[in-house]
């Protein structure tokens, strides 16, 4: 695959901004700031949709697919006046804040004009969410790149469709990274080596009719990775509202800190186990070419943030990160010695499977199998129930600890400290995860936010904080 390999990089840093950071006149302004102080960088600028805007759009568009689209006119006036707003508060010249709002209206018609011909025929398709969906980069965009003329930033406005090419999978397409990478050196880098400060959509592309697709959920953040992919970018900056990946979740533990510097496989496997950092799908491009992703802060951008690299320079064992899973199940079935009970474990797994069940970890330990299983509703048990009947099983409400850090396989003190610590919450089975990054823990579920409080201890202990 060609998006895999990392030639010499270009003086470019992409900035992805989401929606909390483009959610009003003040966060934009505060992401004009930003992008101004760091305009000798050659910043290529990745905007998404207002916050919850997608969703409104989206929910917009398959209610016109049910009913008259005379009562969806109130929503699109919402949407309308949310834009014109934000123009009237954030921008100042005259001729820049009536160009800005006719080029809003101009979108609004357009998306009408969309509503009123998926009602008429009574049909949302996949291609018709895609259409309702751009529109909220489109108008973020469109705000953006007239403000920053406003404030006479070198900028200059640059749709995505031009160069995120894709197939036809309308609301999950697929990049085609051949293309995108010869249009957007053909398209984007001259403009950078002028010193433009490029404005762009993330989660928008276009198949090879020139029809608008979207990348799925978590598309920006793709979009952000693709082009730093393609562009050889210096490094990857993904601009929310946290201090970039924290040691664990802070509505659970208060004394919880920024990691100033991670590894691919640790975002990996703390995303698997559940934590709500970057899901590594999104940045797999920049994973690929082995180039360096930030998490920063659009409120606070005087913090470092995280620092998410191929290896951590790290050289000896540390803990960094711990973050609790709630509501899985440990089952427990004791094995006898027929093939009976082989056969039927071995369909209760593949039962589970079946049903898109997430299966955390299997082992085999003594003749006994311990399946950890995530959040199982009732008919999940009862499928467990069915099958095994007649078998000497176990079922216990658990919560998981997915403990993250450096070269931890390699350091029995490291593991003997956790264990004595975690032998006061009455462990159910403590394993390595999918690297040498993690080890996962579970303890029965009373008493996870304990075990975690007591974990996060040990990170502050080990990092001297």
């Amino acid at each position: 695959m060609t998006h895999n390999m990392k030639s010499k990089s270009t003086n470019i840093i992409i900035m992805k901004f989401g929606g909390t950071s483009v959610k009003n006149a003040s966060a934009m302004k505060n992401v004009i700031d930003i992008v101004k102080e760091r305009q000798s960088q050659n910043p290529v600028v990745v905007l998404s949709a207002c916050s919850g805007l997608t969703d409104r759009l989206l929910k917009l568009i398959r209610n016109a697919g049910k009913k008259s689209s005379i009562n969806l006119m109130k929503e699109i006036a919402v949407i309308e006046n949310h834009h014109l707003d934000i123009i009237d508060e954030l921008i100042n010249k005259r001729d820049i804040k009536k160009n800005c709002s006719d080029n809003i209206r101009n979108l609004i018609q357009q998306l009408t004009l969309l509503v009123e011909g998926v009602s008429l025929l009574r049909e949302c398709t996949p291609r018709s969410l895609d259409a309702a969906a751009s529109f909220g980069e489109l108008m973020s965009i469109t705000i953006f790149d007239a403000a920053c003329r406003d404030r006479k930033l070198n900028s200059v406005f640059f749709d995505a469709r031009h160069v995120m090419k894709t197939d036809s999978n309308y609301t999950q397409a697929v990049v085609d990274f051949k293309g995108t990478k010869k249009l957007s050196i053909e398209y984007i880098l001259p403009l950078s080596a002028k010193g433009k400060i490029v404005i762009t959509q993330g989660f928008i592309g276009s198949d090879e009719n020139g029809i608008t697709t979207t990348l799925g959920r978590g598309g920006s953040d793709y979009t952000a990775a693709v082009l730093g992919s393609v562009l050889n970018a210096k490094e990857i900056q993904i601009w929310t509202d946290v201090n970039g990946v924290l040691s664990a979740d802070p509505r659970i533990v208060h004394k919880a800190v920024t990691i100033p510097e991670m590894s691919f496989d640790e975002i990996r496997e703390l995303s698997y186990y559940g934590a709500k950092v970057l899901h590594p799908d999104t940045i797999k491009p920049a994973i690929l070419a082995k180039i360096p992703v930030r998490v920063l802060n659009t409120f606070h951008p005087e913090n470092n943030g995280t620092l998410i690299t191929e290896k951590t320079k790290e050289k000896y064992a540390k803990i960094r990160s711990v973050h609790l899973k709630r509501y899985c199940i440990n089952l427990l079935i004791n094995m006898s010695h027929s093939d009976s009970t082989e056969t039927r474990i071995i369909e209760l797994l593949s039962k589970l499977f079946e049903s898109e069940i997430k299966i955390i970890s299997t082992c085999f330990v003594d003749n006994r199998v311990l399946i950890a299983i995530d959040n199982p509703d009732e008919s999940t048990h009862n499928l467990i129930k069915n099958i095994l009947y007649g078998l000497d099983y176990k079922i216990e409400n658990i919560s998981l600890l997915c403990i993250c850090g450096v070269n931890l396989i390699e350091d029995s003190d490291i593991l003997q400290k956790i264990t004595i610590l975690l032998n006061r919450f009455d462990p159910k089975s403590l394993f390595y995860g999918f690297s040498s990054t993690s080890l996962i823990a579970s303890v029965p579920e009373v008493n996870g936010e304990n075990a975690l409080n007591t974990i996060h201890n040990l990170i502050l202990e080990m990092n001297k904080i």
